[in-house]
């Protein structure tokens, strides 16, 4: 029998204990990488659309692009 296959064999589950060392590690012991994890991934940030313009099929303008603003009060607030 060769000494090749058995060779190989323990090579790779020697590397796999390895990596499966390392990311218990990781992911059990260092509770700092779990902070900056968490401050990477969560990022809240607003876009507003831009609104296009749509025409009929003859080529009139249907629907513009125009801000409008709404003005309103609350009476208690006045």
């Amino acid at each position: 029998m060769s000494q090749r296959p058995l060779f190989f064999r323990v090579l790779f589950l020697a590397l796999g204990l390895i990596f499966i060392g390392r990311l218990f590690y990781l992911q059990v012991y260092r509770h700092d990488l779990k902070l900056s994890a968490r401050n990477n991934v969560v990022r809240q940030e607003r876009i507003y659309p831009g609104r296009g313009l749509i025409y009929d099929r003859d080529g009139r303008l249907l629907v513009g692009n125009q801000s409008a603003y709404d003005l309103m009060e609350i009476p208690h607030q006045i």
